[in-house]
Parts: C-alpha cells; structure tokens; sequence
C-alpha cells in the first residue's frame, strides 16, 4: 500500500454524512447534487450617546484583514509516471487544483484532469467558472488533504483514499459582502484514476 501522509492532519473516525461546500454542488459517485445552504447574517451597531468632552478623543481605525492570495499549485514530475506512487501524487494535486479552482477562482486549473465521464468533475469546473463570473472569491483555503493511499487496483483502475478537511471560510464577492459560508469538516474520499496518457479522475466522491 502506498501513503503518502501530509502533515497535521489523520484520518477521521467516521466518514462525514454531509458536505457544505460554499457556493459549490458537489457530485459524489452516484452524481447526486447536495445544494449548500447559504447563510447570511446582518449585525447592527448599538446605538451609543455622546457626551461633550474637554480632551480630544484618539482616533482609531478598525484593522483590515488582508485578502486571502492562494498559490497555485505545480503538477508534481512524479504525477507523470505510470507508477503507484504517481497514481497518489496525481490525486494530492488533482485536491491542491480542486482547492485553488474554488479559492481563486480558476476554471482553467482542472481541464484535461478527468475523463469526460466524471460527474463530479464536470460539475466542480462549473463552479470554478460560475465563481470566476460572479467574481466570488474564498476568505481562505477551502480544502486540505491529509493521508493519501491506494485502497485497490483493479485491472486498470487505481481505488485511492484520502482524507479531506474542509476549513471554515467565507465565499465574498466584489463588493466585499458574505455570499454563503462553509462549515469545517473532516472527510473520506475515494477517487477512481485511470491512465490515459497521463492519470485522469475517473470518479470521485464521498466513501
């Protein structure tokens, strides 16, 4: 079996039953849709009254958060071997590009990464190109894979688990508003690759 473990985090104790990617449908193997549920909220200022002071008050400024800037990831030499080790380095960046395709957004990063019959894959491009015209960015990183191994090989087929941790974030769009909201969770993945001149994502979902 080949591991390929990516610091600070293990795989959970039990698989997730439900996945809140903000702003995205995500398609498991079946190619089912699971709608996100927006959440949007309004805070309101308490009133306060003012009295007239002999000494000047300092001013003070709220600091700003610097925008989240997501690096886009390099597809690894080892990814382009037809090999059990480039079979778990092409499914680590496959989730590193799915993480940039969503933060950034990027609708370019995943082409030619799947075969056309990838449900889920066609839909996450979607997302990544309604999110690039809607200008709707991340307030971080959306995702995060841990352990990576081969669960079975078929003739042909490479069964890869990994682990995913989805972070808290916030979807913000051009004019700096909240538009949806992502909760944090710990997952199990399955992706299916083949090898068609170079790994393709056949199918990948919740296991």
């Amino acid at each position: 079996m080949v591991r390929m473990p990516r610091a600070g985090l293990a795989r959970p104790a039990a698989v997730a039953t439900a996945l809140a990617m903000g702003g995205a449908l995500l398609v498991g193997c079946n190619g089912s849709e699971s709608p996100t549920t927006s959440t949007s909220s309004t805070s309101s200022a308490p009133s306060s009254s003012s009295t007239t002071s002999t000494s000047p008050s300092p001013s003070s400024s709220s600091p700003t958060t610097p925008a989240y800037v997501p690096v886009k990831p390099t597809f690894p030499a080892a990814a382009k071997k037809q090999t059990d080790a480039g079979a778990v380095a092409f499914v680590e960046y496959y989730l590193d590009a799915l993480d940039y395709a969503w933060s950034a957004p990027d609708d370019k990063i995943l082409v030619g990464l799947s075969t056309s019959d990838c449900k889920f894959c066609n839909n996450v491009q979607k997302t990544a190109k309604k999110s690039l015209i809607d200008a709707v960015r991340s307030s971080g990183k959306v995702l995060e894979a841990g352990e990576i191994s081969i669960i079975s090989k078929p003739v042909g087929i490479w069964l890869i688990g990994c682990d995913v941790k989805l972070n808290q974030i916030d979807y913000i769009d051009a004019s700096g508003s909240v538009v949806n909201q992502q909760a944090p969770a710990k997952l199990f993945w399955a992706a299916k690759v083949v090898w068609h001149d170079g790994w393709r994502i056949q199918q990948l979902g919740k296991r």
